[in-house]
């Protein structure tokens, strides 16, 4: 269906990425944490749900990234 089809499609050429070793998991995983933190900015808890972890480990890989939450 139209406008389902942006996300699918970003999924897919992550996946890709990942496969031709234009990426690692690693890597997506410091991007989907970016993007969390900046759709939530200080909200961890809110950043986690959305990300499927706990919160602890949110704040582990946000040191282990260097990354800082966004302030509103």
């Amino acid at each position: 269906t139209a406008g389902t089809s942006g996300a699918g499609d970003e999924t897919q050429a992550a996946v890709e990425a990942v496969v031709s070793g234009d990426e690692t998991l690693e890597d997506l995983e410091r991007r989907a944490i970016e993007r969390a933190l900046e759709q939530f900015g200080d909200n961890l808890s809110d950043a986690a749900r959305r990300l499927g972890i706990g919160r602890s480990t949110l704040y582990r890989k946000i040191e282990q990234y260097g990354l800082k939450p966004k302030k509103d």
